[in-house]
């Protein structure tokens, strides 16, 4: 029995072996061409060594078919029955094979040229070579070739076969002294079309290799860069990726601020093959310090040997800053909150349930902390190609879903009719920017998420600046691309812009927190200077009122319904502050304090206090108690000079001292219901624009017996 293995078998054709192979390998590199690009000028550079090797071997034919050539028409001469075995040869050629006088016409074809057009071979004899009408660039060539003293020629012509242009390779010898030639064409229009294919696909991939937004690069094992796009380049500081290759020759020490991060790095290449969102410290090429993430993934050759990584690098320094004050933002809040709800506390036990909103109110704020950190990792990058009609011509989407999903095909489409009106009209302005320069144009624009339908609200698809629940942020980089396009790289920014307009929120919180803490002046100072500080002012006026048998009323009501009147109540108190120009300065149970003259000097504080005592007066009389009895105050006024300040180092409060804090106090204590009781001091000075009442004397504990007054009413 014959070994099956040595059975015969008709091998394949050398050419078209070839031919196979060249066309699996080009399209294998368009299919890869972005996971391989660092392999592309080895390809090329293959690609042209076997066409060198081609063309030898078509030289090689060539002179091969011109010698047989020589040798048939000697022999055709001597032997007449040789022109059938020419005939066979050149039928076995791959390829047209034409005979041509210098008339320039047809001396015969072989079968293959013949069967191209349909024809016999014999309606070609004694026909002029351009009767068909296929190329006059092969009309040209044949009269110039029988013009010259050449022997022999080739080029490279177009021609029609069938209605279709195809490009072929013709090699022309002459022969009978230069009275006839011979002419071989090789087709070899899909080679070129490969060519041309991958010579397309190259270059789309660099132009989004330059273009796209993260950095890109290659590196050895043991620290060096290969290759950098200019993103890169831009990141780390460099002017042109050369110039980044050319001086970063050890990355982990000129490189990393922490140069073990490198190593950890390695490490997790060696016993992952990747890495994804590697987070690092970086120092630029003037030395500052950035944030880095990078992916990364280990490249093998075909032996399985580390050949070296590659990867992209994202700047995320402003992340990291953002992250950083909405830390310390919620740090601040969070003390200052305490602070207040300390204060709150002391000032009446049963305000718990207040505390314990407030604490599920911190709760929920680190909870959305920690989704925004998790939203920060969901960066996308959308890069899209249009002409200068504003056309979807290609679009790539780089590990991200488009938040904006019109439901329709893009491509073929125009902006407008994709996008609403007002993002459409915003696309064309800067595309037609980046057309006009020449130069990438940057924005920051809008898109609805989802479906867009026109509405009252949002008739031209704009939406507010804060609207993160209908509306997804982009920031883009518009750049010029040839035969009048552009490259539109979109990076989804919603969630920085969402934590910027948070941050701005919380900040705005916590000062409006502080001021209700403190007098303005005094919060502006003590955020330049956390120190404590008491200052001693000459002439004050201070306030003291207490509202009568308040203590009695509220042990028979609940906690929130006391709580909430004596809110009413102390609010439209602070509106009258504020209406006066006075500061108030605390509540104590339900005591109100508050002074004229401080933080800031003020001519009329007498007046000012007097004025918002008959106002308090007014206001309490609206506030009913169960009986039908209106409510009543004791109000007592003092006027001279007083030592104000700040004391505590985390629970601040600002607060004043004196013999008119005491004496004005006194005045309130021992005074009468619905009366405003005030020193000689303060009578004096209101006299006579104030209608007043001598009481007589009063024992102050301290100061002995003073002279006091009813203040009752302007004049």
């Amino acid at each position: 029995m014959l070994d099956p293995m040595l059975s015969p078998s008709v091998p394949p054709s050398p050419a078209s072996e070839s031919l196979h192979q060249e066309m699996e390998r080009l399209r294998q590199a368009v299919t890869h061409l972005q996971g391989e690009l660092s392999d592309r000028d080895a390809t090329i550079q293959r690609l042209q060594r076997e066409n060198q090797q081609f063309q030898q071997r078509f030289t090689d034919h060539s002179d091969a078919l011109r010698e047989s050539n020589d040798t048939l028409i000697a022999e055709i001469v001597e032997r007449r029955r040789a022109e059938e075995q020419l005939q066979t040869v050149l039928d076995a050629v791959p390829g047209i094979v034409s005979w041509i006088s210098s008339d320039l016409r047809y001396l015969g074809v072989n079968r293959h040229l013949a069967q191209t057009f349909n024809l016999p071979p014999e309606s070609f004899i004694d026909q002029d070579i351009g009767f068909l009408h296929t190329s006059q660039e092969f009309n040209q060539f044949v009269r110039e070739f029988f013009a010259s003293s050449r022997s022999d020629a080739y080029q490279e012509i177009s021609a029609a076969v069938g209605g279709v242009r195809r490009r072929f390779l013709i090699v022309a010898q002459k022969y009978n002294d230069g009275k006839a030639a011979f002419t071989v064409g090789i087709d070899i229009t899909e080679r070129e079309r490969a060519e041309a294919a991958l010579r397309q696909a190259e270059a789309k991939y660099r132009n989004i290799f330059e273009n796209i937004v993260e950095g890109i690069f290659q590196t050895t094992p043991d620290g060096r860069y290969l290759s950098a796009n200019p993103a890169l380049a831009r990141i780390y500081g460099y002017d042109r990726p050369e110039e980044l290759v050319a001086h970063l020759t050890s990355i982990q020490q000129q490189l990393y601020v922490h140069p073990e991060r490198r190593a950890e790095f390695i490490q997790a290449l060696q016993r992952y093959g990747k890495v994804q969102s590697f987070e690092s410290q970086i120092y630029r090429k003037d030395g500052s310090i950035i944030w880095i993430s990078e992916n990364a993934r280990a490249v093998y050759d075909a032996e399985g040997c580390l050949a070296y990584y590659e990867g992209t690098v994202e700047d995320i320094s402003d992340r990291k800053q953002a992250e950083a004050a909405l830390q310390q933002a919620k740090a601040e809040l969070e003390l200052r909150v305490d602070q207040r709800t300390a204060a709150l506390t002391e000032a009446n036990q049963r305000l718990r349930s207040v505390i314990q909103e407030r604490q599920n109110a911190e709760d929920a704020l680190r909870a959305s902390e920690a989704e925004l950190r998790a939203l920060f990792s969901a960066m996308t990058d959308v890069i899209t190609v249009f002409d200068a009609a504003g056309r979807y011509l290609d679009i790539v989407s780089t590990n991200s879903e488009l938040l904006y999903n019109p439901g329709t095909e893009r491509i073929g489409k125009t902006v407008y009719e994709v996008l609403p009106p007002y993002q459409a009209t915003l696309f064309m302005r800067h595309i037609q920017q980046a057309l006009n320069t020449g130069q990438p144009v940057k924005l920051e624009y809008s898109l609805p998420v989802g479906r867009w339908f026109r509405s009252e609200d949002s008739p031209n698809g704009r939406s507010a600046p804060d609207d993160f629940h209908n509306t997804a942020w982009y920031a883009a980089t518009v750049s010029p691309l040839p035969d009048n396009r552009v490259i539109w790289v979109a990076r989804d920014i919603t969630e920085k812009r969402r934590s910027e307009v948070s941050l701005q929120t919380e900040q705005e919180k916590s000062e409006r927190l502080l001021l209700n803490i403190l007098p303005a002046a005094i919060a502006a100072e003590l955020k330049q200077n956390p120190e404590s500080k008491a200052y001693r002012c000459n002439a004050a006026t201070i306030l003291f009122a207490d509202i009568v048998n308040f203590t009695g009323y509220s042990a028979g009501i609940p906690p929130d319904t006391m709580v909430d009147l004596l809110n009413q109540i102390f609010s439209e108190f602070d509106q009258l502050a504020e209406h006066h120009g006075l500061e108030k300065i605390k509540t104590i149970g339900d005591a109100y304090m508050v002074v004229g003259g401080l933080p800031d000097p003020m001519a009329n504080h007498v007046s000012a206090i007097a004025d918002m005592a008959l106002d308090m007066q007014r206001v309490i009389q609206q506030y009913h108690r169960p009986d039908s009895q209106p409510f009543s105050l004791r109000i007592g006024i003092d006027t001279g000079p007083v030592v104000a300040g700040v004391i505590g180092k985390k629970k601040f409060s600002y607060d004043l001292w004196g013999d008119a804090v005491n004496i004005a106090s006194r005045m309130e204590s021992q005074g009468q219901d619905g009366r405003i009781q005030v020193t000689q001091a303060v009578y004096e000075q209101l006299l006579p624009h104030y209608r007043l009442r001598p009481r007589g004397t009063l024992l102050v504990k301290g100061r002995g017996k003073l002279p006091t007054y009813w203040l009752e009413d302007r004049n």
